[in-house]
């Protein structure tokens, strides 16, 4: 909660009366979210390696990538 004065937080196996349950909360903190789209990207090879090469040779570690199913979606 950020808030070192307050209550807290109660984690146990309740799931209280609407049943729902929250399996794990985290944060990550200092990141950058980069999205790459457009659509003159379609068929264009070797822009992930641009991409990541770009960023290596900043020094940016990369924690997450995602991509769509296909090219054409």
């Amino acid at each position: 909660s950020f808030n070192p004065q307050g209550a807290g937080t109660l984690i146990g196996q309740d799931t209280g009366e609407d049943n729902l349950a929250i399996k794990g909360i985290t944060t990550l903190n200092d990141l950058t979210m980069v999205n790459v789209s457009g659509p003159g990207m379609k068929g264009m090879v070797g822009m992930a390696s641009r991409v990541f090469g770009a960023m290596s040779s900043a020094g940016v570690s990369i924690v997450l990538i995602t991509q769509s199913s296909s090219e054409y979606s």
